[in-house]
């Protein structure tokens, strides 16, 4: 126990440097500090208890959670803003004056925090948080070599596509005034609009077919299905009418166009979308990648000490911030060997 209060008691001068005992250093991250006076003013904050409940509550990975308003959970944003400072660097990036007016901003609509310097500790957290998340999101336009590349890998992808456009309405007569509408020239966008305006009884008479302007052939309805009939064979930029059936049993009257057929490339707006998507993806997937690599190793870098009465800085701990196990005496080990020594032997 002796050796355990003096350790503690070296901790605490150590941090706290030339602070009274009233406001001695609870952390310290290079050249920066936090006070235990700024550590009770935020932790008596309202604006910090539900900002820490909602991220403990977020399924974000990034930049990490905490489980509880406590003061190791303070401590532990105080030690991840400067380790996302770090991270910033790596990345060629920094807080923005932007991103500390936000976090200015963010933290007066809430009322007042405490002192300025306990403010000045959740500014640079959100201002440093909101520039991780823009530095990993930020990713360029696909080239066209990647959008190339990722086509021909997956070319058997695209090599059954069927795009069109489709309408279904109440009834036999007001598809029969959309397909005037759509023969003179509309698009089935205008027509449904013009359809639903023009409807007295609130409820609808028109509306989309699919939200999906292009399908794999193998998600198509089956070939003795009428829509599936005129999506698979119907003759290219002609209006088909059909009877669209509804899960409820019912069949409403529709009309088909079918704009493109078969394998596509690149050149059809479709597939340049989703290729696009998918490159987009795994782009920011390698970026997200790359940065727990550079956080990582940022963290293992960092010089962040934490008095030991509150936890202790663990690099690879996603908190950051780890309680600290107590330290047994040599006492209670002395009665733990001894009951260990008078406790039966298993088949004496």
């Amino acid at each position: 126990m002796k050796r355990l209060f003096a350790a503690l008691t070296v901790a605490a001068i150590v941090l706290s440097g030339c602070q009274s005992a009233d406001d001695h250093v609870v952390a310290r991250v290079g050249s920066h500090s936090l006070t235990s006076g700024e550590l009770d003013e935020l932790l008596a904050s309202p604006f910090v208890k539900e900002a820490l409940a909602k991220q403990a509550g977020s399924t974000e990975e990034l930049p990490g959670s905490v489980p509880a308003v406590s003061p190791r959970s303070i401590i532990a944003i105080f030690v991840r803003t400067y380790l996302s400072d770090s991270v910033l660097r790596e990345l060629g990036d920094s807080v923005t004056t932007v991103d500390r007016s936000t976090a200015k901003e963010q933290i007066a609509s809430q009322g007042t925090v405490g002192s300025p310097a306990a403010e000045e500790v959740l500014v640079n957290y959100f201002a440093a948080i909101a520039a991780v998340r823009r530095a990993i999101g930020e990713t360029s336009e696909p080239s066209a070599a990647q959008l190339s590349d990722y086509y021909e890998q997956n070319r058997a992808q695209f090599a059954d596509v069927i795009c069109f456009e489709g309408i279904i309405t109440r009834t036999p007569e007001i598809r029969a005034e959309a397909r005037t509408k759509l023969e003179a020239g509309s698009s089935f966008e205008d027509v449904m609009q013009e359809l639903n305006a023009a409807d007295t009884t609130g409820e609808g008479v028109a509306g989309p077919l699919t939200d999906q302007p292009c399908l794999d052939g193998s998600a198509l309805p089956p070939q003795e299905d009428a829509v599936g009939a005129v999506l698979r064979s119907g003759a290219l930029d002609a209006l088909s009418e059909v009877d669209v059936p509804a899960s409820t049993g019912e069949t409403f009257p529709g009309i088909i166009r079918v704009t493109d057929r078969g394998a596509l490339g690149l050149d059809n707006e479709w597939v340049r979308t989703t290729v696009a998507s998918a490159v987009s993806q795994d782009l920011s997937d390698l970026r997200t990648t790359e940065f727990n690599r550079i956080q990582q190793a940022a963290a293992a870098r960092l010089e962040a000490h934490v008095d030991p009465r509150y936890g202790a800085f663990d690099p690879t701990a996603e908190t950051l911030v780890v309680p600290i196990a107590p330290v047994e005496s040599a006492k209670a080990r002395s009665k733990k060997t001894a009951a260990a020594s008078d406790a039966p032997v298993a088949g004496g």
